[in-house]
């Protein structure tokens, strides 16, 4: 049997339609109304209906978020996996048809589904890893449009992911659970960092040569 030259197709990490920032927050309500400035900011902003998806920590995290965007004339509502499956299904169809805006979900939402015109992607808590945090955050822009990709960072939302993380959990060893402290570490160091491009930071995370010191205005450091 002959055996055809092999040949090894890499893609680039770099999702150049994508603007990356950090917002620090002082605490959850403050961010709660900084979000709804940005979201009607951006709604404002665009010439056709605008979707995005903000990912929260906990079930109860998004269910109270979504009630606060409403509250704030914001179209959102809330999805994770607490919900029964008609409920889940009557929310998915009606972000995927536009009828809302804004799903408020946990990191699970969005595996599988492909909506093009999400034109941002919030975690109003953090990631638990880099490598999370930027397949998450590249659910934005699937059309190739611009698209925003924001990450609201509070020192004190790592003490509360820590938490979770080291929650007794069967089959999760010592070892494990310290690993996962670290990747949450490596998300902590990115939001603080305020100085280094965060295109170039994501980038070098998963060994790619970044040939830009700057990003020419496509994330919050460079516009510094």
């Amino acid at each position: 049997m002959q055996v055809n030259e092999m040949k090894t197709i890499r893609r680039s990490f770099n999702r150049a339609n994508l603007r990356y920032s950090v917002v620090e927050k002082e605490d959850d309500k403050t961010g709660a109304e900084a979000l709804a400035t940005y979201i009607k900011s951006w709604v404002k902003r665009s010439r056709h209906l605008t979707s995005g998806i903000v990912y929260c920590l906990t079930q109860d995290d998004t269910k109270q978020l979504a009630s606060f965007l409403v509250r704030k004339g914001v179209s959102a509502d809330y999805y994770h996996g607490g919900m029964n499956t008609s409920d889940r299904q009557l929310v998915q169809t009606g972000w995927m048809v536009g009828k809302i805006q804004v799903i408020c979900a946990t990191i699970a939402y969005g595996m599988g589904i492909d909506k093009k015109n999400v034109r941002f992607v919030v975690h109003f808590q953090l990631s638990k890893s880099i490598e999370g945090y930027y397949q998450e955050s590249g659910r934005a822009g699937r059309d190739g449009k611009h698209s925003e990709c924001v990450l609201f960072y509070n020192p004190k939302d790592v003490s509360r992911v820590k938490k979770i993380i080291t929650m007794p959990k069967k089959g999760k060893t010592r070892n494990m659970k310290e690993r996962d402290i670290k990747k949450l570490e490596k998300v902590a160091e990115y939001c603080e960092n305020r100085l280094q491009c965060r295109r170039q930071q994501l980038l070098l995370h998963f060994n790619e040569h970044c040939p830009i010191q700057r990003c020419n205005g496509s994330c919050d450091n460079c516009e510094k």
